[in-house]
């Protein structure tokens, strides 16, 4: 039986309402568990503390092979949306909405892709409010 191909079936990586084609999707999280000793005794405990904000990267590319309006179209609308740190919406293919902010983006061009270039972006999870309790949609 053939493998089935899950990346077509996935949607659209999404950034304050902003689309474009994406690959290397990639997320990580800590459970906070800090240790808890107890006098005398060998080894420790540990408490179910939380868990830490969620890191997401993902590769985009702005590149007219992929979409039409990729560049410089598509790249403009994104640059102001990736030079800020402020709390939007992350529709991650497979996490679902989230809210978070752009920690890290770095780029790279080369005459070897005449058609456009790729952007790396990190985000992290961020809450609007501290006193509102955040989950993943779809973990």
């Amino acid at each position: 039986m053939a493998a089935r191909d899950i990346w077509k079936d996935l949607p659209e990586l999404e950034w304050a309402g902003l689309k474009a084609p994406s690959a290397v999707l990639s997320f990580s999280w800590d459970n906070t568990i800090p240790a808890r000793r107890y006098p005398y005794i060998d080894d420790e405990g540990h408490d179910d503390t939380g868990v830490s904000a969620t890191e997401f990267n993902a590769r985009l590319y702005f590149d007219t092979c992929l979409a039409f309006n990729a560049f410089p179209e598509a790249w403009n609308k994104w640059r102001p949306k990736l030079r800020t740190g402020e709390i939007d919406n992350l529709k991650h293919p497979l996490l679902g909405l989230i809210r978070a902010r752009v920690r890290k983006v770095s780029g790279d061009t080369a005459p070897t892709n005449r058609s456009g270039f790729s952007v790396d972006v990190s985000w992290t999870s961020s809450l609007d409010d501290p006193e509102e309790t955040r989950e993943l949609a779809n973990v």
